[in-house]
């Protein structure tokens, strides 16, 4: 597992994000009764979930950030996944 423990503006976590070549959004959500944030992609004119992602925090710190976006069969095995916002679905 990787550890960055420096300033969350220097993390180098968020360039992976910036270098996507396609449309994407976050937004929150909650996988299984678990709160999540949700990594959806737009295809065929529909933002469809790709990943999630955990983020645990400690007071008003981050304290943790569990990202699956590199394990698809995650979002494949969720029993359930609603989308809050503008998409809000139930998957």
């Amino acid at each position: 597992m990787a550890v960055y423990l420096g300033a969350l503006a220097d993390a180098p976590y968020f360039s992976q994000y910036r270098q996507r070549s396609y449309p994407w959004r976050a937004a929150m959500g909650v996988v299984d009764g678990a709160p999540v944030v949700v990594i959806t992609r737009l295809q065929e004119a529909l933002w469809t979930p790709q990943a999630i992602a955990r983020v645990e925090f400690v007071g008003a710190q981050v304290a943790t950030i569990t990202d699956y976006t590199h394990c698809p069969w995650v979002v494949a095995s969720v029993s359930s996944l609603v989308v809050s916002g503008n998409d809000a679905r139930i998957l």
